[in-house]
């Protein structure tokens, strides 16, 4: 079981320590559990933004991949085909890009 998680026996302990300490202890019970529950979210919402900044970082990859490609096929696109196979090697780029788009949010956790 990793830190992120807060089990039901953990859950149980609290609540019968609470009770077989009385109400004296009761806000020291409840702080603790309070502590560990915010542990818990806290690691979960560092998880989701650690992979919320990595898939930004792959999109940055593949539209500055895409920029830098653009250069020289658009050159010898031109050269051989010209407008149409300028056309063509910016369709395909784009393609890329959209494909990259589509899988990444296909990948999202729910």
């Amino acid at each position: 079981m990793s830190k992120s998680e807060l089990t039901r026996d953990e859950l149980a302990a609290a609540l019968a320590v609470r009770q077989e300490l009385g109400r004296e202890y009761e806000p020291e019970v409840l702080d603790g559990l309070a502590d560990r529950i915010e542990r818990v979210i806290e690691g979960r919402v560092v998880a989701r933004l650690s992979e919320h900044h990595a898939r930004q970082s792959a999109g940055m990859k593949v539209a500055l991949g895409s920029i830098v490609a653009s250069l020289p096929l658009t050159a010898i696109a031109g050269d051989h085909a010209g407008f149409a196979g300028m056309a063509l090697a910016w369709c395909g780029l784009a393609a890329i890009n959209l494909a990259y788009a589509i899988g990444s949010r296909w990948q999202r956790p729910s």
